[in-house]
């Protein structure tokens, strides 16, 4: 009897799947600064945008 495999996607692959989903979009960001006011300013100005 042959049978399909179904693929095991975990909850965290779930997840980034569906915010890819909702923003439209699949742009990562490496946010490399040195102070937590760049990263903040970095943070709101691309957080709408980016999904990883």
């Amino acid at each position: 009897m042959k049978q399909e495999a179904k693929p095991i996607v975990p909850p965290v692959v779930k997840k980034l799947l569906n915010i890819i989903v909702a923003k439209k979009s699949n742009l990562c960001a490496s946010l490399d600064v040195t102070t937590t006011a760049e990263l903040l300013n970095l943070v709101e100005k691309l957080g709408p945008h980016i999904c990883l």
